[in-house]
């Protein structure tokens, strides 16, 4: 097992990839109709994996956390702008009516 420990010490890119292999298993996995979805669990392995005091290089940190903002944005920003649109838009007059900002003059 140390063996293991001491390749991934050696390797960070495979305990990266290794962590998000098994949050995916892990999140498919059903127990009655209990399931962990593939988010929570990767960041739980990541948890677990972070716990082998794995020292990740800086600019694979920066890669990652790229990604993973990418992928957040991604999936949340459809959402975001129907809900400004929605209701976050209609409201910007009366905000700035209330506030005493006015239009810029053409000077």
């Amino acid at each position: 097992m140390e063996w293991i420990f001491n390749q991934l010490r050696e390797r960070p890119e495979l305990a990266i990839f290794l962590t998000i292999f098994l949050g995916f298993w892990l999140g498919k996995l059903r127990i009655g109709k209990f399931t962990l979805g593939t988010v929570t669990s990767v960041l739980l392995v990541g948890v677990l994996v972070g716990q082998l005091n794995i020292a990740v290089p800086g600019p694979i940190k920066s890669v990652f956390f790229l990604l993973f903002l990418f992928a957040v944005g991604y999936k949340v920003g459809p959402q975001f702008f129907r809900g400004l649109k929605k209701d976050g838009l209609p409201q910007v007059p009366r905000r700035t009516r209330r506030h005493g900002c006015t239009e810029p003059s053409g000077s």
